[in-house]
C-alpha cells in the first residue's frame, strides 16, 4: 500500500465529506448516474475525499457502501481525520456510533444513529488501514485536508509503511525533537483533560502549550494531510469538545503548483456566506469559486451539520444549507445531493 497513491485515469466524480449522511450519498450517486453497484453508463468512477463517518445518522451504511465500491475497483477513497480517529481508537465528538463512551452524549446532540457491531468494526478497521492519504495523476491531486510539499515528500519516502505505523513513528520523532519545556506543557495538557467549555480549566501561563501543539501537528505529515497545517493562536478557543491553542492555516493561499488540488475538511457554505450551521473555521470564500491562486477547491459543503437542520425540521435536501457535493472531472462541474448542477468558477 502506498501512502501517496496513483489516482484513477479517465472521467471521475469526486465526492466531498459524507459524515454519515447515507441518504444524501444515495441521492447524490443517483443524480450522478451511478447504479447501486457503482456502475456508470459512461464508465466514470468515484473517488471519496475522506470523513465518511461521524455526526450523521448512518455511518455504518456509508462505510459498507464505500468499502464495497473500493473493493470492486469502482471507487477510490482517502483517509480523513475522522477515519484516523477510529484507527487510533480516539473517541471524538460525533463518534458515538462507534464508541460506547460517546453514544449517549452524542445522541443528545446529533440524534439517533446506527451503531457499529463488533463485526462492522473489524471490517471497517481492515478497510481504513489500507487507505492512502493522497491520490495524484498528471492533471489532478486529491487530499483530505492539506497538500503540503514537505509532508508529501516525507510520506513518499515511507511508501511501504502502514498509515497507523507511520502516524505513530512521526509522533515519536516529534517527542524526540521537542524541548523539555514543550514536553512538560504537553503532559500538563493531558493531565488537565480539558474537555469542558470552561475557561477556568485552561492551564494558565504555560507559554509552551501553543508551541507544543503546533510542533505536534505540523511535525507529523499524517496529521497535516488529514487535518491541515496550524500555527499558534493569539488566545485559546473551544472547538469540537476541546480547548485549542492553535488555528488552521489557509494553505491554499500559498499553493504554487499548476496541478489542481481538490480537498474537503474545511466546511464551506452552499449559500455563499457564513450560516448558522457551519463550524468555526469554515471557508468564507464564494461557494463555487476556486480558491487561492485558482488551483485549489474545497468540496466539503457542510453536510456534516445537517443534524442541526433536522432538529429544526429543515432537512429536505432542496431546502438545506448543508449539502453533499461532488466535482465532475475533467468537466469541473459540481453536483449536489438535491440534484442541483453548477459550474465551478475560476
Amino acid at each position: 500500500m502506498k501512502l501517496i497513491d496513483t489516482l484513477f485515469d479517465g472521467a471521475l466524480d469526486i465526492v466531498g465529506d459524507v459524515h454519515g449522511e447515507y441518504q444524501a450519498l444515495m441521492n447524490l450517486l443517483e443524480h450522478l448516474g451511478y447504479s447501486l453497484e457503482g456502475d456508470h453508463h459512461d464508465g466514470r468512477r468515484l473517488v471519496f475525499l475522506g470523513d465518511l463517518c461521524d455526526r450523521g445518522p448512518d455511518s455504518v451504511s456509508v462505510m459498507r457502501l464505500v468499502r464495497k465500491l473500493v473493493d470492486s475497483g469502482k471507487a477510490q477513497c482517502l483517509l480523513g481525520n475522522h477515519e484516523l480517529n477510529l484507527l487510533n481508537q480516539a473517541p471524538k465528538v460525533g463518534s458515538g456510533w462507534w464508541f460506547e463512551t460517546r453514544y449517549h452524549s452524542d445522541t443528545l446532540i446529533y440524534g439517533e444513529c446506527v451503531r457499529a457491531s463488533a463485526q462492522d468494526k473489524a471490517e471497517i478497521l481492515e478497510f481504513l488501514s489500507a487507505l492512502p492519504l493522497a491520490l495524484e495523476r498528471s492533471d489532478l491531486r486529491l487530499v483530505h485536508a492539506a497538500w503540503e510539499d514537505s509532508s508529501i515528500l516525507q510520506l513518499r519516502q515511507m511508501a511501504a509503511m502502514p498509515v497507523l505505523e507511520a502516524y505513530h513513528w512521526f509522533d515519536q520523532q516529534t517527542v524526540l525533537q521537542a524541548s523539555q519545556e514543550d514536553l512538560l506543557a504537553g503532559k500538563q495538557m493531558e493531565l488537565a483533560n480539558i474537555q469542558m467549555e470552561n475557561v477556568a480549566l485552561v492551564p494558565q501561563g504555560i507559554k509552551a502549550l501553543p508551541r507544543y501543539q503546533v510542533l505536534k501537528q505540523n511535525g507529523n505529515p499524517v496529521r497535516v494531510l488529514t487535518s491541515g497545517v496550524e500555527r499558534e493562536a493569539e488566545q485559546a478557543h473551544f472547538t469540537n469538545g476541546a480547548w485549542r491553542f492553535t488555528h488552521r492555516v489557509a494553505w491554499w493561499e500559498t499553493y504554487q503548483h499548476p496541478v489542481p488540488v481538490l480537498f474537503g475538511h474545511y466546511w464551506r457554505s452552499f449559500q455563499g456566506s457564513a450560516h448558522a450551521v457551519v463550524m468555526p473555521g469554515a471557508i468564507q470564500a464564494l461557494p463555487f469559486a476556486w480558491m487561492g491562486k485558482g488551483a485549489t477547491f474545497c468540496l466539503d459543503y457542510s453536510v456534516g451539520a445537517r443534524y442541526k437542520e433536522r432538529k429544526r425540521r429543515l432537512a429536505v435536501p432542496a431546502q438545506s444549507a448543508c449539502r453533499l457535493g461532488a466535482m465532475r472531472w475533467p468537466e469541473q462541474a459540481l453536483m449536489f445531493d438535491c440534484g442541483t448542477t453548477l459550474q465551478s468558477q475560476k
